[in-house]
């Protein structure tokens, strides 16, 4: 299992950073677009670096861990 971030662009809410330990992203991403009440216009993900965890706390974005009680 590796920790990845997807970074979501939502069509009225704009950019949201999650984080997610996961074997297969794109199933997380395809049950992000399923499950999302809000249109999604862009969705990518990367593996988690503190690197990147560190820009994005400096930007004052905050990262919410993905629910994964739908993936099973």
């Amino acid at each position: 299992m590796r920790n990845f971030l997807f970074y979501v662009r939502y069509n009225l809410s704009g950019l949201t950073v999650y984080r997610c330990t996961t074997n297969d992203p794109f199933h997380v991403m395809g049950e992000m677009m399923y499950r999302s009440i809000e249109r999604i216009d862009y969705i990518n993900f990367v593996k988690e670096t503190k690197e990147r965890t560190d820009f994005w706390e400096s930007q004052n974005y905050e990262i919410i861990d993905y629910d994964l009680r739908y993936l099973n």
